[in-house]
């Protein structure tokens, strides 16, 4: 069984901006101790909903409901924009910038999403969303990585636009470099 879950496309222009802040960031993290794994520009995305481990007959449910629901919606943009830190910027672990503008059309789709898997026996998952886009990861090996200057000047960063018109059905499975995602199959929406 492989993990599988829901996600949006990122416009090219917000990937390419984004590609950028990890060039910039990434000599930074390297100087304060840290080693940053970057999510590669091809696999970045906007995840909607986690499924977790599946088998090929949910993973197909899932497809036809997916299918479904998204010929009854209509394209849409959102802004990009931001980079943040969790859990915190003195401690980071994980990198990701969020949805601005059109947050709220991302977070009613995902409830949406998150009924309709419902209805054919996918777990709820009881974590509140957050549109964001995973940019990367920091180790450290041997101490925290304080990045709170930095991020004081990331947050206001304007990444782009994107244009809502695919979701995804991904499915991961782990290489040694990593997790890889696959796109299993994409739902134009509105078709």
């Amino acid at each position: 069984m492989r993990e599988a879950f829901v996600a949006a496309d990122v416009s090219l222009e917000s990937i390419e901006r984004l590609v950028l802040v990890q060039e910039d960031l990434g000599p930074v993290i390297v100087s304060r101790g840290g080693e940053p794994r970057w999510v590669a520009a091809p696999s970045m995305h906007l995840t909607l909903k986690a499924l977790g481990s599946m088998d090929d007959a949910l993973i197909y449910d899932v497809a036809q409901t997916i299918s479904k629901l998204t010929a009854s919606l209509v394209p849409f943009k959102v802004s990009v924009e931001g980079l943040f830190a969790h859990p915190t910027p003195a401690r980071p672990r994980l990198l990701m910038s969020r949805v601005g503008a059109g947050a709220e059309l991302i977070e009613r789709l995902q409830k949406v999403i998150e009924a309709h898997l419902y209805g054919i026996g996918v777990e709820h998952d009881p974590r509140p969303f957050s549109p964001i886009i995973q940019v990367g990861r920091v180790r450290t090996p041997s101490r925290a990585v304080d990045l709170s200057d930095v991020m004081a000047t990331t947050a206001t960063l304007d990444l782009g636009e994107s244009y809502i018109k695919n979701l995804m059905l991904l499915q991961t499975e782990l290489g040694p470099r990593g997790p890889q995602a696959t796109v299993y199959k994409r739902f134009p929406l509105g078709v």
